[in-house]
């Protein structure tokens, strides 16, 4: 099973403040001249540190076992796909394969990251080869991750370059232009469909799945540092070359392997401390509405551009008649991680809204009322930030079906916007 079931995510950083905060140039020990000033929407690819490791004993080797998780964190998407017609002998070992291409997208004149049907323009670049894996019985992109032990003199096993099929496994990172959905999916991995990782998603191999190793057989017991290499020939362009590897220390002692994530390697090279999967805030309505609307007496406009917040659009809501009620059905959302209701709202009224939020549980019980206004704060652009803290909800750490937000001033009204709705940790 691929995957490490992370929560879906909300909320955009602008594209200036990604590249600003994802620059681990000298955490990972790069160089400055491998971040590219190139001005397409490239991809960053990170390993982020292995995890979930064993020992097992197959067919009379030694193999130590873990995951491995490369993401992409940066405004633009990695994706990957094949170019000829006709098979090829390709890769080191000249295997049947096809050419593999690397499509990299522009920013528009609106959108400085990339967003799917409105970023548009773009270019490819021969990357590498893609083969078919008989073990996994799909088709991968040859050579795109390296594992390696290392002891405190230096390299003691390097395995041989590992092909894998690129997919968004799982939302770990919140970023602008990052999709609520997978768009690259594991039934993409024929030999005619493009491969990638979308924006702010992490591709996950489980330990457990063939060639994910390093054959141990021989090493002494002792201490190590297990290091996984993303794109280790360089071949893909993207962002900062400098971030690709993730480590871990680890002591081995017979088939026993203890993980030791916050230690140095015995090399000296200091613990990993790059970027580690995040809890994102739970997307309702950024651009798209994510839930479906069971609302009543009011008419609402998913695609406003009159007041938009972040991103292309806000939500337009307008109750006609009183007590009208937005309910947007989250069809068994868990609260559990989570602290806050969050959205920003726009009204041309002088102030906020009569409105009372609430939230039902999975029987459709209304729980604890707040009253929006209390929770409401206006910033410098005239937007309300609505923070209600889901314990004010009474739901706190439950599965629940909708959030409404209820006309409470016994009247029809102006339309108010929404923008950027959902549950932050």
């Amino acid at each position: 099973m691929r995957g490490i079931a992370i929560s879906l995510g909300l909320l955009s950083i602008v594209a200036a403040t990604i590249l600003a905060l994802t620059d681990w140039t000298g955490v990972f020990g790069g160089e400055s001249e491998k971040v590219s000033v190139d001005p397409r929407l490239l991809p960053d690819l990170v390993t982020l540190q292995p995890d979930e490791m064993v020992i097992s004993v197959e067919e009379g080797r030694r193999l130590l076992r873990f995951s491995n998780h490369i993401a992409n964190i940066s405004s633009g998407v990695l994706e990957l796909y094949p170019g000829d017609t006709e098979f090829s002998l390709c890769g080191d070992d000249a295997v049947p394969g096809r050419h593999v291409y690397q499509r990299i997208y522009s920013p528009s004149a609106e959108l400085s990251y990339f967003k799917r049907a409105l970023t548009v323009e773009s270019s490819d670049e021969m990357v590498g080869c893609m083969i078919f894996h008989p073990a996994h019985d799909h088709w991968h992109i040859d050579g795109f991750t390296q594992f390696e032990l290392r002891d405190g003199s230096g390299l003691v096993v390097r395995g041989s370059k590992t092909s894998t099929c690129m997919m968004d496994a799982d939302r770990g990172f919140n970023l602008a232009g990052s999709p609520a959905d997978a768009y690259y999916l594991y039934s993409d991995c024929g030999q005619d469909t493009p491969q990638g990782i979308s924006i702010g998603w992490v591709d996950t191999y489980d330990w457990d799945l063939p060639d994910q190793f390093i054959d141990i057989t021989g090493v002494a017991d002792g201490s190590y540092c297990v290091w996984s290499t993303a794109d280790p020939d360089d071949r893909i362009t993207e962002l900062d070359d400098s971030n690709n590897s993730g480590w871990v220390a680890v002591d081995i002692t017979g088939d026993t392997v203890v993980v030791n994530p916050d230690a140095p390697c015995p090399d000296g090279t200091q613990a990993f401390n790059g970027p580690k999967v995040e809890l994102p805030p739970a997307e309702v309505f950024f651009d798209t509405l994510h839930w479906k609307s069971w609302s009543w007496n009011t008419t609402i406009d998913t695609e406003s551009v009159a007041h938009v917040h972040e991103g292309m659009w806000s939500m337009a809501v307008t109750y006609d008649a009183a007590w009208a009620g937005l309910s947007l059905d989250g069809l068994g959302f868990d609260t559990t991680g989570y602290s806050n209701l969050r959205f920003m709202l726009f009204t041309e009224d002088e102030s906020a809204p009569a409105i009372g939020v609430t939230i039902t549980d999975v029987d459709g019980v209304e729980l604890t009322e707040a009253t929006l206004a209390d929770y409401a704060e206006l910033d410098e652009d005239g937007w309300y930030e609505v923070v209600i803290p889901i314990s004010a909800l009474g739901a706190t750490d439950m599965v629940i079906e909708q959030i409404r937000l209820q006309e409470d001033d016994g009247q029809s009204g102006s339309a108010f916007y929404l923008d950027e709705v959902g549950f932050a940790p």
